[in-house]
């Protein structure tokens, strides 16, 4: 079948940052575009009985619209809004995570949006596409296609220092000799790895100084309000990043580790598959070995597929306080929508970890009534 270009005009942007055209039989989706702006777009997929199309030209520009900062921003799949200037990406994502949370119960229903103190030039990580028989390597474009994106704007200057070296004589080509024909390779900082998992030395946020903006705020909404500090239990904790400034008497840490971190005194570090259906049971022998008895603090961060269980783990460790971070606000939205009623949200903020992108962090503030 073949698909003709289309004419649009932009009704408004969903949640994914994609330009939304209806009409009365069919739905589009275009990257790139703003909402009231018109013009011609190319077919690329069909899924779900919704199309996706490339933007052309735009014939009507919003005056919202700018130049790009970045000269992959038409073609890279990367970022989404840096056709318009920051404030507005803020509020487009604003709007978009206010619509989710509209099925929540919460105190304070305003979103409290924590901004970015620099757009441009803060990723500490990035993963890059390679195709040796073509000699490619950069990001997927719009159309999944590997793109040379040298001068992404971006990255951080570690990160930009590493890339210019590897696509320098094409210095890349030497390093994956003896692997496959196509795979990734991934920079963190100044350290290179070849088609292993990504962030294989353990996870960490991309945004050195937004990922702070993050530790300070579980530590002013949440640990300031507590009158006692003594135990603390961090889901999906990782290398313990969200608890280790908080002054607590004793942290439990969870996480399914590669190679679990030595524990300490004061610190718990326990290899565990938060998703295992006897995870809450395994927990519970560790637990008693811990004497565990209590909980002041829950934070809960785990991958973009949420914790559908919640109510499980807080109703087990009956928690205080309770902090989730979310990468993914439908997840979110999904798993406190049924919220225990022995809990309440008393604030969402959405704190913006990944500025260009339509990705951000939501975190909900979480009490037990009682306390």
């Amino acid at each position: 079948m073949q698909h003709k270009n289309i004419r649009f005009q932009i009704q408004h942007l969903d949640s994914l940052g994609q330009g939304v055209f209806k009409t009365d039989t069919d739905v589009f989706f275009i990257k790139k575009t703003l909402p009231n702006e018109t013009g011609e777009a190319r077919f690329m997929a069909k899924s779900k009985g919704v199309h996706f199309y490339k933007l052309e030209q735009v014939q009507e520009k919003s005056p919202l619209r700018q130049e790009s900062p970045c000269p992959h921003f038409d073609e890279c799949g990367g970022c989404d809004f840096l056709h318009t200037n920051y404030p507005t990406e803020l509020d487009f994502k604003k709007t978009a995570l206010t619509r989710m949370v509209q099925r929540l119960t919460i105190k304070n229903p305003e979103i409290i949006v924590h901004q970015a103190p620099e757009r441009l030039h803060y990723r500490n990580r990035i993963q890059l596409h390679y195709d040796k028989t073509k000699k490619q390597l950069g990001f997927l474009s719009v159309e999944r296609k590997i793109l040379d994106t040298r001068h992404c704007q971006i990255l951080n200057a570690e990160v930009e220092k590493t890339y210019q070296k590897l696509v320098e004589n094409d210095a890349w080509l030497k390093m994956v000799e003896q692997a496959p024909k196509t795979g990734h390779i991934e920079i963190y900082h100044n350290k290179i790895s070849i088609n292993k998992p990504y962030a294989e030395g353990g996870f960490s946020q991309v945004y050195d100084q937004m990922n702070q903006v993050l530790k300070n705020l579980i530590a002013e909404k949440i640990e300031g309000k507590l009158t006692q500090k003594n135990y603390l239990i961090d889901l999906f904790g990782g290398n313990g990043n969200l608890s280790d400034q908080l002054a607590f008497t004793f942290k439990w840490i969870v996480d399914f580790y590669p190679k679990t971190p030595d524990s300490t005194a004061n610190v718990q570090f326990t290899n565990q598959d938060l998703y295992d259906a006897k995870a809450i049971s395994a927990l519970k022998k560790t637990q008693d070995k811990l004497k565990f008895f209590e909980c002041d603090l829950m934070l809960i961060d785990p991958p973009r597929s949420g914790l559908k269980n919640i109510n499980e783990f807080l109703l087990h460790f009956f928690p205080k306080k309770a902090v989730y971070v979310a990468c993914q606000a439908s997840s979110l939205v999904r798993d406190l929508s049924t919220l225990h009623p022995q809990y309440e949200i008393e604030e969402i903020h959405l704190v913006d970890l990944f500025p260009s992108t339509h990705h951000f962090e939501t975190i909900a503030c979480i009490s037990r009534k009682d306390c």
